[in-house]
């Protein structure tokens, strides 16, 4: 993989959590201020009240995880597709969530904290392996 596309797939992980962030603080302020012209279903409200936050905590620990890695900081192919597939499932997610009678949010979800949870686990594998071998040499 390119130092370019390593490097842009990088900062992709702060974007899925602004991205994730920024539709939940929309969502509760919408609702708060009680401007219902687009009818809210179950999908958006479990988005913005569960989903969103969870990845966002998510992407936080995946980029201190990728930043506590030596320079420089390659992800690999298997990180690489991990971080695409989640960004694609989170944009598809906000943009479902405003549909009332979608379900695809709420079949979306799990898919996408899998792929976070994964990327979590594979990120923090690669550091632990990695910092056994800086300890040693």
């Amino acid at each position: 993989m390119s130092e370019t596309v390593s490097r842009m797939l990088y900062w992709v992980q702060p974007a899925i959590g602004a991205l994730a962030l920024a539709y939940s603080i929309f969502f509760f302020v919408y609702i708060e201020t009680g401007s219902f012209a687009l009818h809210i279903g179950v999908g958006a409200f479990l988005t913005a009240a569960v989903i969103a936050p969870a990845l966002v905590l998510s992407t936080v620990i995946n980029h201190a995880l990728l930043h506590r890695r030596p320079k420089p900081r390659m992800l690999s192919i298997a990180e690489a597709i991990l971080v695409v597939a989640q960004a694609v499932l989170t944009v598809l997610l906000v943009w479902q969530a405003f549909d009332q009678w979608s379900l695809v949010a709420l079949l979306l979800a799990p898919l996408m904290l899998g792929a976070g949870i994964a990327t979590m686990v594979l990120l923090a594998r690669r550091a632990k392996s990695t910092a056994v071998v800086v300890a040693t040499s």
